[in-house]
């Protein structure tokens, strides 16, 4: 959560000081003990009695505001200090947890839908998700960045002989070209997962996993019919049986029955947003976004957004009730990102795509 919130929170204010304070303190509870299966990882919690690693994408999202954050700021100390976190990050997913093909495996629950129940994760993504895919091509990405600029040639070549496995690789198994979408996962036996939900925006915004133009398009448009009303993302189609429209619907099921399967994460709109800009489809992306602002001025804690809205209303003619947190932190982050990266400055460093 931290790092999805970063650039909105920090970034686009030049609040520079905070950011890198933030880095180095998770920096600092790297697991680098290489005989532990989680070496390399970030912590996904740090409490008082424990460093708890159970997610496997803090650890990309780490690189990646690291990298945005040098890219903002061209900090050389700041490198010299986290390089080691950078190779330590790649060299423990490479030894624990990547397969043939390149891809970064992990556990039914360790990615952001990790709602867990008495009978285990309740939206199970094991063992290889396609937003995990794409957030460890763009660590390979800045990790090779890293390399070239610390004259680091052999780390460099490791890091890119795997991202060109990763690239490579995934069209053949995660691109459903026949109904114009991404599956969410493969399974442990390989096979696919077509359920449909929204992390599949998160691999339509790097495009070197997805070649070419009127396939992605294809996808959007799928994903667009699919998952986006005019005032949110849905974490599950409404085409699934297993869509799960209110979060609070008691007795017919427990809440997090629903938390990943069909309610409304607010934040989720950020990469809607940003796949719909770099199609130049901003008036349809501004949709989304001026509903968000109708929340932030106008409904529940005014001047933040909700964690979570239900998927449909409860009665005609309302609005769609506001739920979970009362103000999230990812979600207003990623509107302010949006507006800031998206609708003002397309690209605020040139030849970068700030996440």
């Amino acid at each position: 959560d931290t790092f999805i919130s970063l650039p909105g929170s920090t970034f686009i204010l030049g609040n520079y000081s905070d950011a890198k304070e933030i880095l180095l303190s998770f920096a600092k509870y790297q697991n680098t003990n290489p005989a532990d299966k989680n070496y390399g990882r970030i912590p996904n919690r740090i409490t008082l009695a424990e460093t708890i690693y159970n997610t496997t994408d803090a650890t990309p999202w780490f690189v990646i505001q690291a990298y945005n954050y040098f890219r903002y700021t061209a900090d050389s100390l700041f490198l010299k200090a986290i390089y080691k976190n950078i190779k330590t990050a790649f060299h423990g997913a490479v030894k624990n947890y990547t397969d043939k093909n390149g891809f970064l495996t992990h556990g039914d629950a360790d990615t952001w839908m990790d709602a867990v129940g008495g009978n285990g994760p309740w939206s199970p993504r094991g063992d290889r998700a396609n937003d995990i895919q794409a957030l460890w091509f763009l660590q390979l990405k800045y990790s090779d960045y890293f390399s070239r600029i610390m004259n680091d040639d052999e780390f460099g070549t490791e890091v890119s002989s795997y991202m060109e496995k990763v690239s490579s690789n995934f069209p053949g198994f995660f691109v459903d070209f026949e109904n114009g979408s991404v599956f969410d996962r493969l399974r442990k036996d390989n096979s696919p997962d077509s359920t449909l939900r929204p992390n599949l925006f998160f691999s339509l915004n790097v495009p070197e996993l997805i070649p070419g133009y009127r396939t992605r398009l294809k996808i959007l448009s799928h994903a667009m019919k699919n998952l986006v009303y005019p005032y949110g993302v849905l974490s599950l189609t409404h085409n699934d049986t297993n869509f799960h429209p209110y979060h609070q619907y008691p007795p017919y099921y427990v809440k997090d029955a629903a938390y990943h399967n069909g309610i409304i994460w607010t934040w989720n709109t950020g990469p809607v947003v940003e796949a719909l800009c770099n199609f130049n489809l901003q008036d349809t992306a501004w949709v989304l976004t001026s509903e968000l602002t109708h929340q932030i001025l106008h409904r529940g804690a005014v001047g933040t957004l909700s964690e979570l809205t239900d998927a449909l209303p409860k009665e005609i003619g309302k609005p769609v009730e506001l739920s979970g947190t009362f103000s999230q932190a990812w979600s207003l982050a990623e509107y302010l990102r949006n507006i800031f990266n998206n609708y003002f400055v397309r690209e605020k460093i040139p030849g970068t795509r700030i996440i």
